[in-house]
């Protein structure tokens, strides 16, 4: 998965050392590959939502609402991620 990679996590060495760990318990690394093929069918759905809303906003369908209307009303909606430094 590039997931981490997206959300600007950066692994630290530790983390490597538990999950070799972590992965060599029976049934273990069976779990994370199941888990990888389920974000995988979700960011395919996902995907085909974002581009079907897109196509709709292109027909005329949708609007668009300013990013400063939806922080206005929801002020609490854009925080940093857990560890994101600024």
């Amino acid at each position: 998965m590039t997931h981490m990679a997206e959300t600007g996590y950066q692994p630290v060495p530790h983390d490597a050392a538990f999950r070799d760990v972590l992965l060599a318990k029976p049934g273990v690394q069976e779990a994370f590959d199941a888990l990888g093929e389920e974000y995988t069918a979700l960011d395919a759905l996902w995907t085909k939502e974002a581009d079907d809303r897109l196509d709709a906003y292109k027909r005329g369908e949708l609007k668009a609402v300013a990013l400063a209307a939806v922080t206005a009303k929801y002020p609490n909606l854009l925080t940093p991620a857990v560890g994101a430094s600024d």
